[in-house]
């Protein structure tokens, strides 16, 4: 056997494993963006382009074996590994910047739930806080209110105590104190009910601070809601 068949043999052994390589990595790439496609998991601007650049990086990869078997040198003024390297590269860049237009780089999904869910809490609370005033409103007009006072406790306004100080990470502090003074304010109320003048101005502050969570409420949630879809 001849030294140009024996290179002939090689090189074709080479293409052959080389195909492999490159069909291999491309299977990969689809069973992964496949899987992504249909698992939709919620990724951070990190991980986005840790994803971009190894589709780009593989697809690269992919065309480097490719273009390496395609026998191009003698048509073109460029040696194999060349046009293996400037095939490469094209690819990767090609895949980089649809890749990069592909998947929406900003958070807006991402902050639009946290928004909806810190106005979930939000509403959530202060409608608590609106039952557990009706509550103590019953109690000041004299009416027997079971479960509202167990001993020395009040344990539906200990509950929404417990779930701001879980929540306040969520809700922000503006928030957090402002139902926090609104609760302080309905104890106020029940240590005031055999004092009239005490329960009438407990009551104007409670108003006063209600109006304050509607213009915090209204702040934070509706008017950034309405900029969002103006845009």
């Amino acid at each position: 056997m001849s030294k140009n068949e024996v290179s002939n043999k090689n090189n074709d052994t080479n293409y052959i494993f080389e195909r492999r390589v490159a069909l291999g990595l491309v299977c990969i790439v689809i069973v992964a963006f496949v899987g992504f496609i249909f698992l939709l998991p919620e990724i951070n601007s990190t991980a986005q382009a840790i994803i971009r650049y190894l589709a780009a990086l593989v697809a690269a990869l992919s065309a480097y074996f490719f273009i390496g078997s395609f026998n191009l040198e003698g048509s073109l003024p460029l040696t194999k590994i060349q046009i293996r390297a400037t095939g490469a590269f094209a690819v990767f860049l090609i895949v980089f910047f649809v890749f990069f237009g592909g998947i929406d780089n900003s958070t807006s999904h991402l902050n639009n739930t946290a928004t909806e869910q810190q106005l979930e809490v939000v509403l959530e609370i202060q409608g608590e806080l609106s039952q557990i005033s009706t509550l103590v409103n019953r109690y000041l007009k004299g009416y027997e209110v079971d479960g509202l006072i167990v001993g020395n406790d009040i344990p539906k306004l200990t509950a929404v105590f417990e779930d701001l100080n879980a929540k306040k990470g969520l809700i922000g502090d503006e928030l957090y104190n402002a139902f926090a003074d609104k609760g302080r304010t309905l104890i106020r109320l029940i240590n005031a009910r055999n004092n009239p003048t005490m329960i009438q101005q407990e009551w104007r502050v409670y108003k006063l601070q209600s109006a304050e969570i509607d213009r915090l409420i209204e702040k934070n949630f509706v008017e950034k809601r309405d900029k969002k879809s103006s845009r």
